[in-house]
């Protein structure tokens, strides 16, 4: 698995301790908002693009300057799924 670890080590996060107080805020305010709910399974957040999904991936297009619509996540989740389902398929798993 040393792919993986290369990969997650060059992903970019976000650092906390950078961000201005009032995008701290929000990105907290979204956690507070959702932190007790239960969400269903990663694929059928994608595939019905689940509320709580869509609230704190806006929040985070949002702390990096953008939106949701710009780094284009509704059609990420759709892709997201559909490769879901293909692995799933694929080792034959429901």
């Amino acid at each position: 698995m040393g792919w993986l670890r290369d990969t997650l080590h060059r992903l970019l996060v976000l650092n906390p301790k950078a961000l201005p107080s009032g995008v701290r805020r929000d990105l907290l305010g979204t956690y507070e908002t959702w932190k007790s709910v239960r969400f269903p399974p990663l694929l059928d957040q994608l595939k019905n693009h689940f509320e709580g999904r869509v609230a704190i991936d806006r929040a985070v297009a949002k702390a990096l300057g953008s939106s949701a619509e710009g780094f284009g996540i509704p059609g990420l989740y759709d892709r997201l799924a559909s490769r879901l389902e293909a692995l799933r398929d694929l080792m034959g798993r429901d």
